[in-house]
């Protein structure tokens, strides 16, 4: 019956008369309604269900600290910064009990985040569908999107250009996570064959993978010395004014996998044999026979979007490349270095077009209908 039902509303901070946003999600299967203005917000829920104001405010109840939690996350896509709790108001059916931060026996929920973060979002993560959609996603083993945005926003409150890295590289991986979880399951056959493909191989395939990276990304980390590199952003390298610097930066690449393909020809006996007694016409079949092999050994495909696009391979691989190099710890982290090294300005580089890449994309993928009208059809 209606009239069981207990409202119970949780003030942050100040209380208004009316807020700037409000959204309404379901927790639980069960309606909860949210309002923001900056730096204060309110929950409003009913429940047939009995809770004391003290373990509201201290976060003993999921829904309570879910929705806190919820809170914090639409205040920062919308403020592009926390919720500084200073008090926390619990009303019980118009009974009002008070908490504050000088309660040092209560429980208040902290952050990661403690400064501004920047730049600030797309204006799109402030459509309020989107908000409601986002709010009333949970984290799945197959659903990584949450997990992205998460890391994400973690990103743009760094300071250091090295943890900013890492943060959007997570970022990053997420979405090619829920990406990867929209392919159609293989059949037995396909399975298999990937199976003996994996066991074929083995490590040799992951050190062909490091070497192939490394080799490639440590010639385009030389080129770029000679390039302004702080401005080189997406807009710059898909416009006229990134062309020739694009194109040079392909035919460098594209230059250093036919050596790495002609070195792998010359250590190999039985290839070079054959080749030596071939037809001009066996000579081109062996030679593509090599550059498919090697793709698969170096786990490189699609590689040929890599030699095509200096902006997918800067943003793809060459971040791939310092990921291994750093969250790998195959080289120590840059925790002393000088502003002008030119490693650094390299990984800004990266992190510039990952940031705008994400800040664009993401959230269009808490869509259903970009889900199911683009993603799944590119995935399968």
């Amino acid at each position: 019956m209606a009239s069981d039902k207990n409202i119970y509303k949780v003030y942050l901070n100040t209380s208004h008369d009316s807020y700037d946003h409000s959204f309404s999600f379901s927790l639980n299967n069960r309606p909860v309604m949210i309002e923001l203005s900056d730096n204060s917000a309110v929950i409003t829920v009913e429940r047939t269900t009995r809770y004391t104001p003290k373990d509201i405010a201290n976060g003993k109840h999921e829904l309570f600290s879910e929705t806190i939690k919820k809170v914090m996350l639409v205040h920062l896509l919308l403020y592009s910064k926390c919720i500084d709790i200073q008090s926390l108001r619990v009303v019980i059916n118009n009974k009002v009990f008070g908490f504050s931060v000088e309660d040092h026996n209560m429980r208040y929920v902290s952050t990661l985040i403690h400064n501004q973060v920047q730049p600030d979002f797309n204006e799109s993560w402030q459509d309020k569908t989107l908000i409601e959609t986002i709010i009333g996603t949970n984290k799945t083993k197959s659903d990584s999107r949450m997990s992205a945005l998460y890391a994400f926003i973690l990103s743009r409150s760094r300071k250091a250009v090295i943890e900013r890295f890492v943060d959007l590289w997570i970022s990053f991986n997420g979405m090619y996570s829920y990406f990867s979880s929209l392919y159609e399951k293989k059949t037995s056959q396909e399975a298999e064959q990937l199976k003996r493909f994996i066991i074929q191989t083995g490590e040799g395939n992951i050190k062909m993978k490091r070497f192939f990276t490394d080799r490639i990304a440590r010639k385009v980390t030389e080129y770029l010395k000679n390039s302004n590199v702080d401005v080189i952003n997406y807009e710059w390298l898909t416009g006229d004014e990134g062309q020739n610097f694009s194109n040079e930066l392909v035919r460098l690449i594209k230059t250093e996998i036919s050596t790495i393909e002609d070195e792998y020809i010359k250590q190999n006996e039985e290839l070079n044999n054959r080749l030596k007694s071939a037809s001009n016409e066996e000579k081109a079949k062996i030679k593509k026979s090599i550059q498919s092999n090697l793709t698969k050994i170096g786990n490189l495909a699609p590689y040929k979007i890599y030699s095509n696009s200096a902006y997918i391979y800067l943003m793809v691989e060459y971040a791939y490349y310092f990921r291994c190099k750093y969250i790998h710890a195959n080289e120590v982290l840059p925790l002393f270095i000088y502003n002008d090294e030119h490693i650094i300005r390299c990984i800004e580089l990266v992190n510039r077009l990952l940031d705008n890449y994400i800040d664009n994309n993401l959230y269009k993928w808490f869509s259903e209908q970009y889900v199911n009208g683009t993603l799944k059809p590119l995935a399968q």
